[in-house]
């Protein structure tokens, strides 16, 4: 579930960057930073899932 959040706010972010930066130039090429948030990769921590099974 983390993850989803990360993920979440990684695109929110960028989307405000993103549209701040095109107002402030006036330029698209502000959108290349989305290819940024497209490579993103969140990793859960093992020892989240080993606390997870533990109160399951």
């Amino acid at each position: 579930m983390m993850a989803y959040i990360a993920y979440a706010v990684a695109w929110i972010s960028v989307s405000a960057a993103v549209i701040a930066g095109i107002y402030m130039t006036g330029s698209a090429w502000c959108l290349l930073a989305f290819l940024f948030v497209a490579f993103i990769k969140v990793k859960r921590r093992s020892d989240d899932d080993e606390h997870e099974k533990e109160t399951d």
